[in-house]
């Protein structure tokens, strides 16, 4: 908005079209930090490394008897011989892949299943009453998985192609047209 303010006032003055190009320093990163916004990453706290805490993990659940009733599904890869195919033959799956475990979780958050409802946990109600402000201000935690770090480092460089573009297609747009002259 800044670069747009300062873009229309030199448009309406009878400066040199080329301080326009000014506008480029307030318009690249504001366009940077809108697109990575827009992809779900805050440019501070990806620099800082770190992450914001979810609602489930800033309120954890009281229900003891039910997180020790959680088994993961597990894959677990079985050896395969070198003269016995897939491992078919033994009872293992495709590639020799076995399947240990229970359905994971509750019921209602089963991907497949009941209606994925959390409106009765208990976070989504405490979560639910906190002020935007506290919002913001959530606890962050360390990001400590690289691949996830990896992604969101394609996703900023992405978004400084973009808004470098962006920017700059502003900047020849607005050298197109002519000063007006009315503020001297």
């Amino acid at each position: 908005m800044l670069g747009l303010g300062m873009d229309i006032l030199l448009i309406l003055s009878s400066q040199s079209r080329f301080l326009r190009m000014l506008c480029v320093i307030l318009w690249w990163p504001g366009f940077t930090v809108f697109i990575a916004a827009c992809k779900d990453i805050c440019l501070l706290l990806h620099y800082r490394n770190v992450r914001e805490l979810r609602p489930w993990e800033i309120f954890p659940s009281d229900d003891k008897e039910a997180d020790q009733q959680h088994v993961k599904d597990v894959y677990i890869p079985s050896p395969v011989s070198a003269g016995s195919g897939s491992g078919t033959e033994k009872g293992l799956g495709v590639g020799g892949m076995s399947f240990v475990g229970k359905q994971q979780g509750k019921p209602s958050m089963r991907t497949f299943g009941p209606k994925n409802d959390y409106d009765d946990e208990r976070w989504y109600g405490l979560y639910k009453q906190r002020s935007v402000w506290s919002k913001v201000l959530d606890k962050t935690t360390p990001v400590k998985n690289p691949t996830l770090r990896a992604m969101q480092d394609r996703t900023i460089f992405y978004s400084v192609l973009w808004g470098g573009l962006l920017a700059t297609t502003l900047v020849v747009g607005s050298l197109i047209v002519p000063p007006v002259g009315i503020i001297r």
